[in-house]
C-alpha cells in the first residue's frame, strides 16, 4: 500500500485495509457479517458515495498490477455491490 499508485490516496488505502481486514474477520467467523464491513467502510468514505470509491479502488487496483505491482502474484478485485474481494492468482 505504500506503492506509487497508492502514495497519494490515503483514502483509498483505508477503504482497502478496511475492506480486507473485514473480509478476514468474517472468513475467520462466521457471525461475522459482510454488512458491517459496507458499514465499516462508510465511516472511512464519509463523503463519497461507496460504489464510487470501490470503483476508484478497482482502478488505483488495475493501475497498481499495471505498475509497480506487475511482479505480485496474488490478485485482489472488489466487486462494487457486494464489496467481497476476489482473489486469484495471476494467470
Amino acid at each position: 500500500m505504500s506503492s506509487r499508485e497508492f502514495s497519494k490516496s490515503p483514502q483509498l488505502v483505508g477503504l482497502l485495509s478496511t475492506l480486507i481486514r473485514a473480509h478476514l474477520k468474517s472468513c475467520a467467523s462466521e457471525s461475522e457479517d459482510m454488512v458491517s464491513a459496507v458499514q465499516i467502510a462508510l465511516r472511512h468514505t464519509a463523503t463519497r458515495n461507496l460504489l464510487v470509491e470501490a470503483q476508484r479502488l478497482n482502478l488505483a487496483l488495475e493501475r497498481y498490477y499495471q505498475g509497480s505491482g506487475r511482479a505480485t502474484q496474488l490478485i485482489l478485485e472488489f466487486s462494487a455491490e457486494t464489496l467481497i474481494p476476489r482473489v486469484y492468482w495471476r494467470d
